[in-house]
């Protein structure tokens, strides 16, 4: 089953409001930032989802949070959702606002509006930035053997083929 982010407003930082995507001109802004954020070939992986939230300041778009949802339910375990943060990024010019923050806070009230009883994300060890965002919102460093535990072998599989991490080269 499809969703699409049900968040209609949220005023986190008091220059900052964290809002659905919701046309085509906003998907090229977010897609154009995340090219600037990213490295050249992370960059050509950036794509939006129908769980896209974006942060504004002013009015302006500096920033997005990319989800992905991963139906448990259809590999027989029964279990909640695993929600996805596939891409956490902000402009340039609104580093220090608070964006990255209000996005990673959004996308877990998003995510666990939709039941999903677990949440991940990947980030490149350099990335120390996001690193201190989520370890900051209970986020905790895991071990693929843990994953593989709670998840169960076949949605352990999925997820991984999911987040495409088996494409980062010296990882």
């Amino acid at each position: 089953m499809d969703h699409t982010c049900s968040t209609d407003k949220t005023e986190l930082s008091s220059n900052i409001v964290i809002e659905a995507l919701r046309t085509e001109h906003e998907k090229e802004q977010i897609i154009a930032i995340g090219k600037e954020a990213f490295p050249l070939f992370h960059s050509i992986f950036v794509k939006t989802t129908p769980h896209t939230l974006v942060a504004k300041h002013n009015g302006d778009i500096v920033g997005g949070v990319i989800m992905e949802i991963l139906d448990r339910n259809c590999t027989g375990n029964g279990k909640g959702n695993v929600g996805i943060i596939s891409w956490l990024f902000t402009s340039q010019s609104s580093r220090g606002l608070g964006a990255g923050q209000s996005l990673v806070v959004s996308a877990v009230e998003y995510l666990e509006s939709l039941e999903c009883d677990t949440i991940v994300t990947v980030i490149d060890g350099y990335n120390t930035s996001s690193s201190k965002i989520f370890s900051h919102n209970g986020f905790k460093l895991n071990t693929n053997t843990n994953v593989l535990i709670n998840l169960g072998f076949k949605d352990y599989f999925r997820l991984w083929a999911e987040l495409q991490y088996y494409l980062e080269l010296g990882h």
